[in-house]
């Protein structure tokens, strides 16, 4: 089985050039030929914002997680069986966006009004079932099967616990049942929080250069707490007007 390369059809008004050079390149490695003017065309740099930014403004949102677990356990089954047996416990170990919590909101913004009905009945089920327990839950990815035809049925709905979704607690069981009414416009989005932020990747390089630097995980985390308060204390220029001009401290030091 080839793996599906198909883009979806998009304005390229609405593109930036790094999304237009995307598509392009997409599409000559799709039907086997570049151009002689996009084989010449040089994408430019790379580093931090536009590495961050682009993944960001892709529409890469958490309610789309499921479904890109999904799509890469799907691209990765034309694989020999040899280079599956590496691949396919890097995806269940990474598996985190098939927790029920997040397949269910996947499932309140699918198109088939079928499986929105199954999911808001899914979400009033595990609201009865799940006991309100004060302490923290181990958060961890589920089994998922490799052998589906469909993100919703990555994961063993009757042997796992399901939660209900955490962005849905102010909704009641009345307004969930409204929802399920097919008259009812479907929800189209939960909210835009990007899979991927600024604030993450902040993180992530800080714990990366900890690790460089020392050994241990007491030395790592002294290290990084360290590191942020020393920053929490120095000044923060967030906007023009908080910087100086040093020109003109001189200049009316002069006269």
């Amino acid at each position: 089985m080839n793996p599906d390369c198909s883009v979806p059809d998009r304005d390229r008004n609405l593109l930036s050039k790094d999304q237009q050079y995307l598509l392009d390149i997409s599409n000559a490695i799709t039907l086997g030929h570049c151009p002689e003017d996009l084989e010449k065309s040089d994408p430019g740099p790379l580093f931090h914002s536009r590495w961050l930014l682009r993944p960001t403004e892709d529409s890469k949102y958490f309610t789309d997680g499921p479904k890109h677990v999904f799509q890469a356990i799907q691209t990765s089954r034309y694989l020999s069986d040899e280079i599956r047996q590496v691949v396919d416990p890097v995806i269940q170990r990474n598996a985190f966006f098939e927790n029920t919590e997040n397949v269910l909101l996947a499932v309140l913004v699918n198109k088939r009004e079928h499986i929105r009905e199954l999911g808001y009945k899914w979400i009033l089920k595990a609201r009865q079932i799940v006991p309100k327990k004060k302490t923290v839950r181990n958060f961890v990815p589920p089994k998922i099967n490799f052998q589906v035809s469909n993100y919703i049925e990555i994961v063993n709905w009757n042997s796992c616990v399901v939660y209900p979704p955490p962005m849905l607690r102010d909704l009641s069981e009345d307004d969930i049942k409204s929802l399920i009414n097919p008259d009812t416009t479907p929800i189209k989005e939960i909210q835009k929080f990007p899979c991927h932020t600024q604030a993450v990747e902040r993180c992530i390089k800080l714990v990366r250069e900890a690790s460089n630097q020392v050994c241990g995980r007491e030395a790592r985390d002294g290290y990084i707490r360290a590191t942020l308060q020393s920053r929490s204390v120095m000044s923060n220029f967030s906007k023009k007007s908080d910087f100086k001009c040093v020109v003109d401290i001189k200049k009316k030091k002069t006269r």
